[in-house]
């Protein structure tokens, strides 16, 4: 079985330093609507949570959330476009726990995480305006392989 095929087989769970990350579950719905301003409904967030669930079976998608040391859900890590050892990912931090280096350490996880599966490379997009989302890519190790219509494509060999 290739490592991406594996990858996707199998559930996660697994702790990144002080961090906690495990993927999404059908009572997270509070958890996804608090990522949003203004926050979803109970029945946008369910229907986000469905839709999310259903792209995870169907091998397109992964929601990764991210716990702090004290159990409080911060963000999410997600993961897509799965292909042969690599894949894209993209980060959400909630607003109050933003410049606490906590995204970052989450993505050096996630990254650390996939390497063990045998994924090689990591792929992300960002808008160049977005300069907390590029110090996070570029902390851990992304650079800049093309940028269109300001939006820069960056990449790490894991």
């Amino acid at each position: 079985m290739k490592p991406m095929q594996y990858f996707l087989n199998e559930q996660h769970h697994f702790t990144y330093g002080s961090l906690f990350i495990r993927e999404l579950e059908g009572q997270d719905t509070v958890h996804l609507a608090s990522l949003f301003v203004p926050a979803l409904s109970d029945l946008q967030a369910g229907m986000l949570v469905s839709r999310l669930m259903a792209k995870r079976t169907a091998g397109e998608f992964m929601a990764l959330l991210i716990f702090d040391e004290a159990d409080a859900f911060t963000g999410v890590v997600e993961l897509y476009d799965f292909r042969d050892e690599q894949c894209e990912i993209g980060y959400r931090i909630q607003k109050d726990v933003q410049g606490r280096k906590i995204c970052t350490k989450a993505v050096a996880g996630v990254l650390a995480y996939l390497k063990t599966y045998g994924i090689t490379k990591a792929t992300a997009r960002v808008k160049e305006n977005n300069v907390a989302s590029l110090k996070v890519l570029q902390r851990n190790g992304f650079y800049k392989t093309s940028e269109k219509a300001g939006c820069i494509t960056m990449e790490v060999r894991l």
